[in-house]
């Protein structure tokens, strides 16, 4: 069984705006348990700002396992043209107010007006660091953008792992399995 731990506050939204121009709420319009493209956040970079925006998750309970961790988000870009960069985009994983993970993949956007999906699975050592599965955020980061683009979107996000006992079972197991 797995474990999601959903957009349920906003950290810091710096630029970014909403698909209804609230201004609020923003963990609102990428929280969905299924993809809704039809709400979203987005960021103007005809502005030039490349703030990135972070949210608080919903709790997890630590799986006591550092595999099968992983951060999925939906983006797309527009502004250049089709088939033309977009610019880029990357995750990153905090605990609180420090990073304990970032997506060694930038993602790239193409400018099509078509959705991607990423999906960014933790190293070992990365799930490791989480020192705290009550107080994740994630963050979302534009970077190197096209000198004619004008908007990122992202419409999902979140962060799974292991239930913790499906977790512990899998360890008792190989446990007995080393010892048989």
């Amino acid at each position: 069984m797995t474990q999601y731990a959903r957009p349920d506050s906003d950290i810091s939204s710096g630029s970014w705006s909403d698909s209804d121009e609230g201004g609020s709420d923003f963990y609102s319009f990428v929280d969905e348990s299924s993809v809704d493209d039809n709400d979203y956040v987005y960021l103007d970079l005809s502005m030039e700002d490349l703030d990135p925006v972070i949210f608080g998750t919903s709790n997890v309970t630590d799986p006591v396992s550092s595999s099968d961790h992983k951060v999925t988000f939906r983006c797309r870009a527009d502004g250049g043209g089709p088939g033309m960069s977009g610019g880029s985009i990357q995750a990153k994983l905090l605990v609180g107010g420090s990073v304990v993970a970032t997506d060694s993949s930038v993602r790239e956007l193409t400018d099509d007006d078509a959705w991607g999906t990423f999906v960014w699975t933790l190293s070992t050592s990365q799930a490791n660091a989480i020192s705290s599965y009550t107080d994740l955020r994630i963050s979302l980061t534009p970077t190197d953008p096209n000198e004619v683009m004008s908007n990122i979107y992202c419409s999902w996000l979140f962060f799974e792992c292991p239930d913790a006992a499906a977790a512990a079972a899998a360890t008792s197991e190989a446990f007995l399995l080393f010892i048989d």
